[in-house]
């Protein structure tokens, strides 16, 4: 069994957004990568990242809260494969807290199983409607969605 992984984009710029109020920054960001599970079958991946930092600096900091949904998309985004709310600090009803440092990092995934030949199908990742309070204060920023590059898997038709 082989086992692939394909980073479509290494670390977060510029498949990121951002918001800001005053000094602080909150920013998410979405990644797609697949796992080749056999000669037709992939697991596919969709990393979502969400962080809060100074403007100036960029060091991770403690977020307030952070909410999103994290999806894997094909061609019809009103039809995902898979969709999935992660949430930590305000917007967690378990009072999870958001990681002190670094980001609070989830992800989504399928596993495909296609036909030996023909055709490809396209996906990628998204964040969606992502709501970030940022720390010491009760700004909420948000409203934005991002989205990975687009990942083709299966096996090209001839």
């Amino acid at each position: 069994m082989r086992i692939i992984k394909v980073r479509v984009n290494a670390g977060c710029s510029p498949w990121c957004r951002s918001g800001r109020s005053g000094i602080n920054e909150g920013v998410v960001c979405a990644d797609i990568y697949n796992i080749q599970t056999s000669d037709e079958s992939d697991d596919i991946y969709g990393q979502i990242q969400g962080v809060c930092q100074p403007v100036t600096s960029g060091k991770p900091i403690q977020c307030a809260g952070i909410r999103y949904w994290a999806g894997l998309y094909d061609a019809t985004p009103e039809a995902p494969y898979t969709t999935q709310r992660f949430a930590c600090g305000s917007f967690a009803s378990e009072s999870a807290p958001c990681p002190r440092i670094g980001r609070f990092e989830n992800s989504v995934h399928i596993h495909y199983v296609g036909p030996a030949v023909c055709p490809l199908y396209d996906a990628w990742a998204a964040a969606t409607r992502i709501a970030i309070t940022l720390p010491g204060s009760s700004a909420v920023v948000g409203g934005i969605n991002v989205a990975s590059l687009h990942r083709t898997f299966g096996v090209a038709c001839e």
